[in-house]
């Protein structure tokens, strides 16, 4: 096989290299607004969070990733699989022993831990690495975590033995990177960050194969700049009312404020 010397006392195996765009998204707690995979969070949801658009951002560091890989791995086979779900990730995993994981979380939870009704043979986002675990004890991953998600994320007791935490600085310990896949993760990165995200994937040059359509589509720019900037709008003729209304001391009706949401939802 294809090879990569690591620390866990495997000689060679086929290394995944999946990168989570969310690595270079710091989310600070009080904008933790509870996040889920379904397409009112992928969408509609975040007209209604339209005001952190000057404080949500990306580092800047991700246009310096693929520079980073190639200081650090020797070989990284061509062609990237993109989608938006980092579930997607485990259906490449064909063959393969070792997963670097660039990623803000380790994704090794259990439905239980969530509140959700799910076996552990059942892939989310969340869950894929535990669930690739699961199914042949060799396995092991490499998690590369960013700087802001230290003390807000970290790996459950019983994979610790299997999953090696690491900075993007230390030494990665991989020779051959075999596979290459991009998840966007659209329902906790904003809209407004799609163009940064196909910026990054198509960065790296090479075939770009899409592992999802639709509304799901990785590639494809969830709003248009007139829907940004009506949504911009709403939200500021929002506060704007509000603060209208707190000051002659009346609470607006159910009718106004469903109205303002459904007009949010719509642009």
């Amino acid at each position: 096989m294809a090879g990569v010397s690591n620390n866990f006392g495997f000689k060679e195996m086929k290394t995944l290299l999946s990168v989570d765009f969310d690595y270079w998204v710091p989310e600070k707690p009080e904008y933790d607004f509870g996040h889920s995979e379904s397409l009112m969070f992928l969408k509609m949801l975040w007209m209604t969070r339209i005001m952190y658009h000057e404080a949500i951002k990306t580092t800047g560091q991700e246009n310096n990733f693929w520079d980073l890989v190639k200081s650090k791995v020797p070989v990284v086979k061509k062609g990237t699989w993109v989608s938006d779900s980092h579930a997607y990730a485990h259906s490449i995993t064909n063959g393969i022993g070792h997963i670097l994981l660039v990623d803000a979380h380790h994704d090794c939870w259990e439905g239980d831990s969530l509140g959700l009704d799910n076996t552990v043979n059942d892939v989310y986002c969340h869950n894929w690495v535990r669930v690739w675990l699961e199914g042949d004890k060799r396995r092991r991953v490499t998690w590369i975590q960013p700087k802001w998600s230290v003390g807000n994320f970290s790996v459950p007791d019983d994979l610790r033995n299997r999953v090696k935490v690491i900075s993007e600085g230390d030494d990665w310990g991989v020779k051959t990177i075999d596979r290459v896949h991009i998840c966007r993760s659209g329902c906790w990165v904003p809209p407004w960050l799609d163009k940064d995200f196909v910026k990054f994937v198509n960065s790296r040059g090479g075939k770009v194969l899409k592992m999802q359509g639709g509304d799901w589509d990785p590639m494809a720019e969830r709003w248009t700049e007139e829907e940004f900037l009506a949504g911009l709008d709403q939200n500021q003729a929002m506060i704007t009312a509000m603060r209208k209304i707190i000051r002659i001391g009346e609470m607006p009706s159910g009718d106004f404020l469903n109205g303002r949401v459904e007009l949010s939802v719509k642009k």
